[in-house]
């Protein structure tokens, strides 16, 4: 199988990519409603996304993760987690 056969929409790397996206995002979800900073978390992914949509994205106080409060999430769950689901489903 060639390399740009694998990339193409049926192939099953796109399929374990998209996949491990929709992953990840749950976790996300569930890692933000469990430190219970879920409700902070949508409002600044609605103040991006509408940011983006108006032309123009300006964040006060820049993003980073070393203020205190700051999640990160890992991603080596949601990465295994849909790389097992894509195997599973067969497209692995």
């Amino acid at each position: 199988m060639r390399w740009n056969r694998r990339l193409d929409r049926s192939g099953p790397l796109f399929f374990a990519l998209v996949i491990t996206a929709i992953a990840g995002g749950f976790l996300a979800v569930g890692y933000a409603a469990y430190h219970r900073s879920l409700g902070s978390s949508l409002d600044g992914t609605g103040d991006l996304i509408a940011g983006i949509l108006r032309g123009k994205v300006q964040r006060q106080p820049p993003l980073s993760l070393d203020r205190p409060g700051a999640l990160s999430i890992p991603y080596a769950p949601a990465i295994a987690i849909g790389t097992v689901l894509a195997f599973l489903a067969g497209h692995g």
